[in-house]
């Protein structure tokens, strides 16, 4: 299954560490990540299509699920702000309505690998910068800890009705028309529950 980055960034640590560190492999589901530059719109119909099966701009996703279209986040990877309720989320792991309903098995799975591999950049420091400077090196080691460091309290799995709320706003301010959503409307946030009550016991 591929997994599409919009670019590689430090908001993308999550995804590479699940990769990497064989979380997805734990999981027994086989997931690529890649980036891709082609318009947003253009992923969202790729994963509508089946051709896609994740990806992981939420104001993509916002704005496709403002105009009807049958796509869920399925938890954020990271925020702008170590504060749930009024975070804006920088990354989302999203899929098809469609997938959801043929094989909920396989999300959930893909969920617990990138909720578990989202705590691990947290909390596994040296690790993380690690696999960070094999996707991001670019940014050179000094900006990477810099970067990271401002980061790390900020990867969260957490996604609220008023950060839905922040992108929608923008999205106004492009000159879009867009309706107002609830977070069941953007978010199939069963997964995320489920994950979490695993770690729980």
């Amino acid at each position: 299954m591929i997994l599409v980055l919009r670019a590689a960034s430090m908001s993308g640590l999550p995804f590479y560490i699940a990769e990497e560190k064989g979380f997805f492999d734990r999981e027994n589901v086989k997931v690529r990540c890649i980036h891709s530059h082609d318009p947003k719109r253009r992923i969202v119909q790729l994963l509508v299509e089946g051709e896609v099966a994740f990806y992981t701009s939420i104001s993509a996703i916002v704005e496709a699920v403002t105009q009807g279209v049958k796509v869920k986040a399925l938890c954020a990877t990271s925020t702008s702000y170590p504060d749930k309720d009024d975070a804006w989320p920088e990354g989302c792991l999203a899929t098809s309505q469609a997938l959801i309903e043929e094989k909920p098995e396989v999300i959930q799975k893909v969920v617990n690998a990138v909720v578990t591999a989202t705590e691990y950049a947290r909390s596994h420091k040296e690790e993380a910068l690690a696999v960070a400077m094999n996707h991001v090196g670019y940014l050179g080691k000094e900006a990477v800890e810099g970067n990271y460091e401002v980061l790390r309290e900020w990867y969260s799995n957490d996604i609220s009705e008023t950060a839905i709320a922040h992108i929608v706003e923008v999205l106004e301010l492009k000159n879009e028309p867009v309706k107002q959503l609830r977070l069941e409307d953007f978010a199939d946030l069963s997964f995320l529950m489920q994950t979490r009550q695993g770690l729980r016991r």
